[in-house]
């Protein structure tokens, strides 16, 4: 299981930035001519998750490329080891599916 998810979660990821982000980004411009990726300069709650947003996308990033590509390295991050379980990894697969129609 471990093998196919070092195969699986960086191709979901990708699907899932083209659709969730990119895709829907370019219906939005297409559509208004807005760009949706313009963060705010003022002083309001929505400005600042807007600057740090960034910051959880590259962690998800970079500990899903550590754990397909780099296995010695994502041992590092603490991985929680009681997760590990068969049943838990078919159910998460089975809700990144369900995000992906969703989405």
């Amino acid at each position: 299981m471990n093998e196919a998810l070092r195969i699986i979660l960086p191709i979901y990821l990708a699907v899932f930035f083209l659709v969730a982000f990119v895709w829907r980004s370019y219906l939005v411009w297409k559509r208004t001519g807005i760009n949706p990726y313009v963060v705010g300069k003022l002083n309001r709650p929505i400005d600042f998750v807007e600057n740090y947003y960034p910051v959880p996308t590259l962690a998800i990033l970079a500990t899903t490329l550590a754990y397909s590509f780099l296995p010695q390295v994502y041992q590092y991050a603490s991985p929680i080891v009681w997760l590990d379980g068969f049943e838990l990894k078919v159910v998460g697969l089975s809700a990144m599916g369900f995000a992906l129609l969703w989405t």
